[in-house]
């Protein structure tokens, strides 16, 4: 893992380079991180091994430098965005590290629903919304969200309060509900394998995300 330093260095760097452009505004970086991924692919669709029948391009010191020009177009677009790089950096790599993508293998059994305690710390109860899909969010008014996993366009559909806390069957602490969770200060039980088949729609549960573990149970 790269060092925050160091990458605060390639930052200050690129930022320097930048100022001295005439366009160094987010659409127009936008534009070349596209246009450096489309000459980066051409790589990708002449490899001799992936299509055989396709005609060489390039040599390896351009398919390096390829790859570089859209690595620094990117960071220069984080820059234009206002993104805390080093932050994102460190985000998303434990979001690799964490294998967020895993499918989740149910740890418990009986009432009692166990997961990880992911996001803001704490409990509530309320009655549950469950949607394994997420595709019943815009009827979505008050209490425990139950899904399979939490998207980042999910968000759009949630009410502003109302919320009591969000249960999920995948994720980790790196994932988006628990994202979520902090923003909204609410608690956030991830990762429980099969939360969306266990609780009923409309059964009233209590959601405890304390310490690492979290726990969803029934509530009277």
């Amino acid at each position: 893992m790269a060092s925050q330093k160091q990458i605060r260095k390639m930052v200050k760097e690129i930022g320097l380079l930048m100022q001295a452009e005439d366009r160094p505004d987010m659409l127009f970086r936008l534009a070349l991180v596209v246009s450096q991924a489309g000459s980066l692919a051409k790589y990708i669709t002449h490899d001799p091994q992936l299509n055989p029948g396709a005609r060489p391009h390039g040599s390896p010191s351009d398919k390096e430098l390829a790859f570089g020009q859209l690595l620094v177009q990117v960071l220069g677009l984080g820059i234009a965005m206002g993104i805390d790089i080093p932050n994102a950096y460190t985000l998303a790599f434990n979001n690799w590290q964490e294998r967020d993508w895993r499918k989740v293998t149910p740890q418990s059994s009986g009432q009692i629903i166990t997961g990880i305690s992911a996001g803001y710390p704490g409990e509530a109860s309320g009655k549950a919304f469950v949607d394994p899909s997420a595709k019943r969010l815009a009827e979505f008014h008050a209490g425990v969200l139950v899904v399979r996993h939490f998207r980042p366009k999910d968000t759009a559909f949630l009410p502003e309060f109302g919320v009591a806390a969000i249960v999920t069957d995948y994720g980790t602490k790196t994932c988006h509900a628990a994202t979520v969770s902090r923003d909204r200060g609410i608690p956030c039980v991830v990762g429980t394998g099969d939360a969306t088949t266990r609780i009923t729609h409309g059964q009233k549960v209590r959601v405890r995300a304390v310490g690492q573990e979290g726990v969803v149970f029934p509530d009277g």
